[in-house]
């Protein structure tokens, strides 16, 4: 059994592609590995879990599971929750335990991983596969508003895009979503921004990612020059923080009045202004709402559809 590591909100994006079920806040257990993963960032082996009082409680579970290591090991702890201990703490007590076994600590090129997993009082132990997996190869130009690899893929399916459709995204920023939705097979995309240095950066990312996407300079109010009416699916990252607030309310009326004329069916937004967004999009109707939390970072999913 395998336990994959995902963004919190989007578990059953993740259970979904990996055919398993979710555990615990953003962990996923599943059965078989695959080759490729895009809704989640750590996938590790699970060996057990279980729950825990306290730290003391928690070292002796631990030092109590039959770990088949190899020689050389290092030892890594996530921890989420509050607790009277840190994850060095619990590194120190494992690294200490293997070494008086025999086995030899190597930081830099071990052999296994041995992940240790805390959520609040849960503890889930493995080797440790994959990590950091949401920083894809392809993006080396990142733009500063942005959303992670494995957002952008939810983002996708949230939106029922599929490889037939055409996309659009109007706000392309550096191409993760354009991009990701041409690895999904997409044949008919077409990522659009006024800033030339993005269409730019999303031109390299998505050379690099080996994908055919149609890039190109455009603002918002040449949407409907560029798309027949009621033809394609839009898909993009509003991604609205205090600074540009003011510039938004600008932008907004005449986006969703261009979206009203080339829309076929559903638009896929993610938004850190949910409200102001639904605003100006009430000609739409809301068909699906979530929260997404990273990091420190709280994003929105809003789906919304045609009205028949």
């Amino acid at each position: 059994m395998f336990v994959s590591v995902t963004i919190n909100g989007i578990e059953d994006i993740t259970s979904k592609e990996v055919k398993g079920k979710k555990i615990l806040d953003r962990r996923v257990l599943f059965k078989k590995e695959l080759k490729n993963y895009r809704s989640l960032d750590i996938v590790y082996k699970l060996i057990d879990k279980f729950e825990f009082s306290d730290f003391e409680d928690l070292i002796d579970k631990l030092t109590k599971i039959k770990f088949k290591i190899k020689s050389p090991f290092k030892v890594e702890c996530n921890r989420e929750g509050q607790h009277n201990f840190k994850s060095v703490d619990i590194q120190k007590e494992l690294n200490d335990f293997f070494t008086k076994k025999g086995y030899k600590l190597d930081y830099k090129n071990p052999k296994n991983i041995i992940y240790i997993d805390i959520i609040n009082n849960n503890c889930v132990a493995g080797l440790l596969l994959k990590e950091n997996l949401h920083k894809r190869n392809y993006r080396i130009k990142i733009n500063n508003q942005s959303i992670n690899a494995c957002l952008a893929y939810a983002l996708l399916k949230l939106s029922d895009y599929k490889k037939d459709d055409i996309l659009v995204d109007p706000f392309c920023k550096d191409g993760v979503i354009c991009i990701e939705a041409a690895l999904l097979k997409g044949k008919k995309i077409y990522g659009l921004d006024e800033n030339k240095n993005n269409i730019r950066n999303a031109k390299i990312n998505a050379q690099l990612a080996k994908v055919k996407i149609n890039f190109s300079i455009c603002g918002i109010d040449w949407l409907s020059t560029k798309f027949k009416k009621n033809s394609v699916k839009i898909i993009t990252n509003l991604f609205i923080c205090n600074r540009n607030e003011q510039e938004y309310t600008k932008i907004l009326p005449e986006f969703f009045n261009q979206v009203d004329y080339i829309l076929k069916d559903k638009i896929g937004i993610i938004t850190t202004k949910p409200e102001l967004v639904k605003q100006y999009a009430n000609k739409l109707k809301l068909e699906h709402e979530r929260k997404i939390t990273i990091g420190g970072m709280i994003y929105y999913i809003l789906i919304l559809k045609k009205f028949k």
